[in-house]
């Protein structure tokens, strides 16, 4: 009787032990985009919230809401709205009553890789397909090769001309616009740095617009504005643990 009270006791400092020990050990990364406001995780966006909910004057909150329940829940209130993803975004039943808010004076932020058929129809814009892949990401970042620049082009009156570097897994998909509606152009990423002296008879319009694209623009909307942004992934908790990259993010929320 008295072994096996000895016997209990040590199993339980072992367990202890064990436990004291796996807590000290490293954390393993997940490297899978998210975007949960609960994910503490590199492409989780626990600490992007946080940092939202401290930098912005007018508060940060969330929402469960559909565009379609906030369209149809709040019609006098104008106000600013994120919405990110790492694929198709929003759904066609969205659009319209995003549009609807745009129109009344809200400011929707919508921030994917790819987005619907409808919407960049409606908007008159093209966004490049890439799909993420989180081994390419760990080899670049082993071989210390040159991130990629993001030229932040905003109006300078309101904040300097900035550039911004980050991995080119983070910036792979980028805009293609037409000219019929107006565009307010924020940030664009530098494709021709490694054409060398191929483009030199190129006219710079040509030069400008097919290597020089758009990776976050404004569209105009009735009383507010659409504001598209292809780079998901800077607004993860990985995207923001630079300050100035972060800058980058805020600026965009709060011009």
């Amino acid at each position: 009787m008295k072994g096996s009270h000895w016997f209990i006791v040590g199993i339980i400092i072992f367990l202890l032990l064990m436990f004291a020990i796996e807590c000290r050990l490293p954390k393993k990364f997940v490297w899978n985009p998210t975007f949960s406001h609960y994910d503490k995780q590199p492409f989780g966006c626990a600490v992007f919230d946080s940092l939202l909910s401290a930098s912005l004057p007018m508060g940060y909150s969330l929402s469960r809401e559909t565009f379609y329940q906030m369209e149809r829940n709040d019609t006098v209130s104008c106000r600013g709205i994120l919405a990110v993803a790492n694929n198709r975004m929003p759904s066609e039943v969205d659009v319209d009553a995003l549009l609807k808010m745009a129109e009344r004076g809200n400011k929707i932020m919508l921030v994917s890789s790819s987005f619907t058929k409808l919407l960049e129809d409606t908007l008159k814009f093209d966004c490049t397909y890439s799909y993420f892949r989180s081994v390419d990401l760990k080899k670049y970042a082993a071989s210390l090769l040159k991130r990629d620049s993001i030229y932040w082009i905003g109006d300078p009156k309101v904040y300097p001309q900035q550039i911004f570097r980050f991995y080119p897994q983070f910036c792979k998909s980028y805009f293609r616009q037409y000219d019929s509606l107006p565009v307010r152009k924020l940030a664009e990423i530098d494709l021709a740095k490694d054409m060398g002296n191929a483009l030199d008879e190129l006219d710079s319009t040509t030069v400008s617009r097919n290597y020089h694209p758009l990776v976050a623009m404004v569209r105009p909307w009735g009383k507010g504005e659409v504001v598209l942004v292809s780079t998901p992934l800077l607004f993860t908790n990985y995207g923001v643990l630079d300050e100035k990259n972060a800058t980058y993010i805020f600026r965009i929320l709060s011009q």
